[in-house]
C-alpha cells in the first residue's frame, strides 16, 4: 500500500496543484505508519505502547530510538498506572541517531507519594517529544522473566490523524501445548472513555460469548484467555481467533497479547491485526512474508545448548464470512543459492484458524533433515487483515520460542528496526530476503547508542536470495567498513538503517526480521521494523501571491524520517485551475500571474492511500 500527499493552494482566485511522486513508504498491517502533517514551527508530539507489566518477576524495559541525524531529541516518558493515573517521569536526552532505556521497575519504585496510591503491576506507557514534525521516534516495551524465561515485546505507535469511527483489530491466538494460557491487555491511550467489545471463536469459527469492557481515558484492564474462551467446544480450543472492536479514531485501544506455559518457560506474542471491515474496493493480489524461520539446528557460534533443534510453526485465521484461498511458498538458500518451492494450498473455511503442519510439508519435499534458515511466503487476493498470521520456531522443549512477525512484501524507501543489542548475554540478528525476481544492492548502516558513530556495510542479495546478519558476529570479526569504521567494543546497543544505495528517494523492496536472544536465560524476542520514508510535504511559499506578468517561485520539500529535508521542485506534478489568472510550471513550479483575482486563504490538503 503505497500513500501519496499533495497540496491545493489557492490565492488570488487561483488554486495551484501540485503532488510529491510517492514520497512514502508502507506501513506494515496492522501497524499504520504514524500520521504526518505539514507545520513550519515546533509542536508536541507522542507515541504510546498498550503494555508494560512488573507482576511475577517482569521486569519493563522501554527502548528508545531518536531517528533524527540532525539533532538529539529531548523526550518525555509517561507511565499510566492501571486506573488511568498519569506519571510523568524526568525527561530523557535521546542522542543524534542514538537510542535510550527506561526502567519501568526502577520509575516504580521511586514513585512520588502522589503517585503511590494509585501503584499498578501493569500499565500503559506514552512518550512525548518537540519537533517540527512527527515521525522521527521509534520505541518498543521489553517486558521479561528471566528467572522463568518468559518474554513479550510491545510496540509503540501514534494516534491516528483520521476522523473517528468503527475500528476492528483481528487476532489469533494458539496452544503449543495443552497446558497454554494467555493474556490480553487493553489500553486506552486517549483521554476519553471507549466501550470495546471482545469476540472469541474457536479453530472452526464457532463462537464464545462476547465481552464487553469499557475503559475510561488511559486505564489499562487485563483479560485472560482461558476466561475469553469459555464456552468453546473442547475440539476449537487448541487455536482460534479475538475479533475486537470499538469505535474511535485507529490506535486509541492498544491490545497487546501474550501464550504462557510458565511450567516450561514458554511464551510469545499474539499478534493484533487491524481490519477494515466496511472495505468497498476490489480484492487485491496480497503476499506476506516471514522471513528467517529457524529449522532445525542452530547456526554454529549462536550459543545454544548442545542438541536444541527448531521446528518452524505458521498458525493462520481466516477473519471474514467467506472461504480463503491461501497460497503458501518456501524458500531457502542450499549452498548459497536460492530455491523456492510451492506448498500445498490451504483453502481455510470462513473464520476458520489452522495450524499449518511444516515438518510433514518440508518432508514431502525431501527437506526433513534440513538445518537452516527459511523463508515463508503466503499469498491471498483480498483485504489487509483478512488472513492474519502467526509464525515463529520453537524448540523441542518449548522453552526457545522465535517469533517472526508475518509483512505484506510491498516496495519502501528504507527500513529501520530501532535497537540491537549485545549486552548481558544478549544478542541480535537480522534476516533479510530480496523477495523479487531481480538482484537488488542494499545500504546497512549500524547507528550506534551513544550517537557516537556508525558502521555502514553494502549488502546484495540476489533474485529471491536471502541472509542473516549476526550483530555480536559481526563486532567479532573486527572488520573495518568501506569508511575504515570499526565497531568499538564498548558500543553494545545501537539501531539499524536498511537502505538503497542509489539514494533514498528510490524504491526498495525488502523483507526483514530482527530478533534478539539470550541462548544461556532462553529468552527470545523479535523486533518491531519500521518502513523508512518521507513525510511532512510542504510547499514554500504558502499562502503565496503573484503580480500580473510576475513570477513567483514555489518549491516542494519533504521532510525525511532522520530529519534531513528534500527538494522536490523540479520532480513534482504542478499545475493551476484557474490559468486565465495564473499559470504555473509543470515541473518547475514557477507561478506566472495572467490577470487579477480575488484573494483567499491559502487552503492546503493531504492524501494519503
Amino acid at each position: 500500500m503505497k500513500r501519496r500527499s499533495s497540496f491545493l493552494l489557492t490565492v488570488l482566485g487561483m488554486t495551484v496543484y501540485f503532488a510529491f511522486p510517492r514520497i512514502a513508504a508502507a506501513p506494515l498491517p496492522g501497524r499504520a505508519a504514524a500520521p504526518q502533517t505539514s507545520s513550519g514551527t515546533t509542536s508536541t508530539y507522542s507515541i504510546n505502547c498498550g503494555l508494560w507489566r512488573v507482576d511475577n518477576g517482569f521486569v519493563s524495559k522501554i527502548h528508545v530510538k531518536n531517528a533524527l541525524i540532525v539533532g538529539p531529541l529531548t523526550v518525555v516518558p509517561v507511565l499510566y498506572m492501571a486506573d488511568g493515573t498519569q506519571y510523568s517521569l524526568q525527561p530523557v536526552q535521546v542522542p543524534t541517531a542514538g537510542t535510550a532505556q527506561i526502567n519501568v521497575n526502577d520509575a516504580l519504585s521511586n514513585a512520588p507519594p502522589a503517585i503511590e496510591p494509585h501503584l499498578s503491576q501493569y500499565g500503559s506507557a506514552a512518550l512525548y517529544y518537540q519537533y517540527q514534525n512527527p515521525g522521527h521516534l521509534l520505541a518498543f516495551t521489553e517486558i521479561i522473566n528471566l528467572q522463568g524465561s518468559l518474554i513479550f515485546t510491545a510496540p509503540f505507535a501514534g494516534l491516528d490523524a483520521g476522523p473517528p469511527g468503527p475500528q476492528t483489530l483481528e487476532a489469533v491466538w494458539w496452544r503449543h501445548d495443552p497446558q497454554v494460557d494467555g493474556f490480553v491487555a487493553l489500553s486506552n491511550v486517549t483521554g476519553s472513555r471507549i466501550q470495546v467489545s471482545l469476540q472469541p471463536a474457536g479453530s472452526l469459527g464457532s463462537q464464545a460469548a462476547s465481552t464487553a469492557v469499557t475503559l475510561q481515558g488511559h486505564t489499562t484492564q487485563m483479560l485472560d484467555l482461558n476466561t475469553l474462551a469459555t464456552g468453546l467446544p473442547q475440539a476449537e480450543n487448541q487455536a482460534g481467533g479475538l475479533r475486537l472492536q470499538y469505535n474511535g479514531v485507529k490506535r486509541a485501544i492498544m491490545a497487546t497479547g501474550g501464550l504462557v506455559n510458565e511450567a516450561i518457560g514458554y511464551s510469545t506474542d499474539i499478534p493484533f491485526w487491524y481490519h477494515d471491515l466496511g472495505s468497498t474496493s476490489p480484492p487485491v493480489p496480497i503476499t506476506y512474508a516471514s522471513v528467517g524461520l529457524m529449522v532445525g539446528l542452530p547456526q554454529a557460534g549462536m550459543g545454544f545448548p548442545a542438541g536444541v533443534s527448531f521446528t518452524p510453526y505458521a498458525v493462520l485465521k481466516n477473519t471474514t464470512a467467506q472461504p480463503l484461498t491461501v497460497t503458501p511458498a518456501l524458500n531457502y538458500m542450499p549452498g548459497g543459492s536460492p530455491v523456492t518451492l510451492p506448498l500445498p494450498v490451504q483453502q481455510l473455511k470462513p473464520q476458520e484458524t489452522r495450524a499449518l503442519d511444516l515438518p510433514s510439508m518440508l518432508a514431502n519435499l525431501g527437506l526433513a533433515g534440513l538445518n537452516g534458515d527459511i523463508n515463508l511466503s503466503l499469498s491471498i487476493t483480498g483485504h489487509g487483515g483478512d488472513l492474519v498470521i502467526a509464525t515463529g520456531s520453537v524448540d523441542q522443549s518449548g522453552t526457545y520460542v522465535f517469533p517472526v512477525c508475518a509483512e505484506a512484501i510491498g516496495q519502501s524507501f528504507g527500513k529501520s528496526i530501532g535497537h540491537w543489542t549485545v549486552a548481558n548475554g544478549v544478542d541480535t540478528m537480522y534476516s533479510l530476503w530480496n523477495p523479487t525476481n531481480a538482484d537488488q544492492d542494499f545500504v546497512v548502516t549500524l547507528h550506534y547508542g551513544d550517537g557516537s558513530g556508525q558502521y555502514v556495510m553494502p549488502l546484495h542479495l540476489a533474485a529471491q536470495a536471502s541472509t542473516m546478519i549476526d550483530i555480536g558476529m559481526l563486532i567479532a570479526m573486527a572488520q573495518p567498513d568501506a569508511n575504515g569504521n570499526l565497531i568499538p567494543n564498548y558500543i553494545q546497543e545501537g539501531s539499524v538503517v536498511f537502505s538503497n544505495p542509489k539514494g533514498r528517494a528510490q524504491w526498495m523492496t525488502l523483507a526483514v526480521c530482527g530478533a534478539f536472544y539470550n541462548p544461556r536465560k532462553a529468552t527470545c524476542g523479535e523486533y518491531w521494523d519500521d518502513c523508512y520514508g518521507y513525510g511532512d510535504p510542504e510547499v514554500e511559499a504558502d499562502p503565496f501571491s503573484v503580480a500580473v506578468n510576475g513570477t513567483v517561485q514555489l518549491y516542494a520539500k519533504a521532510t525525511y524520517a532522520d530529519g534531513t529535508v528534500d527538494d522536490f521542485t523540479s520532480s513534482s506534478s504542478w499545475s493551476s485551475n484557474s490559468t486565465p489568472v495564473a499559470t504555473v510550471g509543470a515541473s518547475t513550479g514557477l507561478a506566472s500571474g495572467v490577470s487579477p483575482g480575488a484573494r483567499h486563504r491559502s487552503a492546503r490538503s493531504f492524501l494519503f492511500w
